[in-house]
């Protein structure tokens, strides 16, 4: 059974001079991000972003993607496939990522989360 997507906001062909506007604070510039929601109640936001808000203090070298629970409500992974610098956009790669992510079986979206790096806890 494939998941429903849903795209919240599709910013990937809007050319970006420094960061993007729109954030889902603390993620900043927020491109491309999209709901995922596997059935029985596991509903999951998948996001990239340009640079990470630390309280006002803007670090573009903290970018990527991030995994949201909204289930649960906390995040559960960020910093997929991190750029040197998210200044400027990030590259089609990352937003390939997205779409595979969103294209996966709930067995093995679930594997490819719990292998993160910066797992925060399993799903």
């Amino acid at each position: 059974m494939s998941a429903k997507v849903e795209i919240l906001h599709d910013g990937r062909l809007i050319p970006a001079n420094g960061l993007y506007p729109r954030n889902i604070h603390p993620y900043t510039g927020v491109q491309y991000d999209v709901r995922v929601d596997f059935g029985k109640g596991r509903v999951f936001r998948i996001a990239t972003y340009q640079a990470y808000n630390a309280m006002g203090l803007i670090g573009s070298e903290c970018n990527g993607i991030v995994l949201l629970d909204e289930t649960n409500r906390q995040v559960v992974f960020d910093e997929l496939a991190k750029e040197p610098s998210g200044w400027g956009g990030l590259r089609k790669k990352v937003f390939d990522i997205v779409d595979g992510m969103t294209k996966m079986s709930w067995s093995a979206f679930r594997k490819c989360v719990n292998e993160n790096k910066r797992l925060r806890y399993e799903i």
